[in-house]
């Protein structure tokens, strides 16, 4: 690339960091990623692609990138470290909020297959009692009609004996 191209990117990354203080991280990753194409060795560039990255919340990306920028500028040793300590903290505070949700989710899901094993037992022993019900309704019905043969036969043999009865009356 020509010189001028060399002297562009410090300006890009530079525009870099007003990005990342604005919190416009994708166009913060842009211009990171500009000056690198300009000047592969530019260490604050990869310094704030990382810095970029890690607002995203992408945190192997910012890693890499913090490493190239210890590599190509030694001196960031001790800012890439105190980098690096953020984004590995950051990384388990995610990691630690994923196992929550999931464990959230998994307590969601059992108390919802706890609640339907529930419905269905409690509708089932609806059922029973649904049908208890109507086999004692039918028993009582039995029953009922059982006493009321009892009755009508006793009447009619009542009847009959009071009609031998008086026919033996009558004959004598």
């Amino acid at each position: 690339p020509p010189a001028g191209c060399k002297l562009h990117a410090p300006f890009l990354a530079d525009r870099a960091s007003v990005r990342l203080a604005e919190a416009d991280y994708d166009v913060a990753i842009e211009d990171s990623l500009a000056a690198l194409a300009v000047k592969s060795d530019l260490a604050i560039a990869h310094f704030r692609l990382g810095a970029a990255y890690f607002g995203k919340e992408k945190f192997d990306e910012a890693i890499s990138s913090y490493e190239k920028a210890r590599k190509c500028d030694p001196s960031l040793g001790d800012q890439v470290k105190a980098k690096l300590r953020q984004v590995n903290s950051a990384r388990e505070v995610q990691q630690r909020k994923a196992r929550e949700e999931e464990r959230a989710r998994e307590r969601e899901q059992q108390e919802a297959s706890l609640k339907e094993k529930r419905e269905r037992e409690e509708a089932a022993r609806l059922e029973r009692a649904e049908k208890a019900a109507a086999e004692a309704k039918a028993k009582a019905e039995r029953s009922r009609l059982k006493e009321l043969e009892r009755k009508e036969k006793a009447a009619r043999e009542k009847e009959e004996k009071e009609a031998r009865a008086s026919n033996k009356e009558a004959e004598a």
